[in-house]
């Protein structure tokens, strides 16, 4: 698959994550996976910055993938320090977040860097 397609589907899913977070009802059906404001935030800004990245080359597509890669893995092992208390007293964080944005570190970090694509 285009990498373009890759990088437009993880910028859809970012900002659809970022806007359901934003729904109280939500809030309360989501046990497991902790979200706030800022986390909120943080997700549309990498879905925003996904679909940009999709409109420019494919060389723009694998940075973004290997920025987030290493952006969520270090909020990832951030996590792992900080357990259920939020990091730096900002972004929540528990267990399965942590393993959440341990997921989107590994599979962004092996589209960014393992795959190879010609602009």
């Amino acid at each position: 698959m285009e990498m373009r397609i890759f990088t437009f589907i993880f910028g859809i899913i970012f900002i659809l994550l970022g806007i359901v977070s934003f729904i109280p009802e939500w809030k309360r059906l989501s046990f497991y996976l902790h979200i706030n404001i800022w986390d909120s935030f943080l997700y549309l800004f990498s879905g925003l910055y996904g679909i940009c990245a999709t409109l420019l080359k494919i060389s723009t597509c694998r940075r973004y993938f290997q920025i987030m890669g290493v952006f969520y893995l270090v909020l990832a092992i951030l996590g792992l320090f900080y357990g259920k208390k939020e990091i730096f007293g900002i972004l929540a964080s528990n267990l399965f977040t942590t393993w959440f944005h341990a997921a989107i570190g590994i599979f962004s970090i092996i589209l960014g860097w393992a795959s190879y694509e010609r602009n």
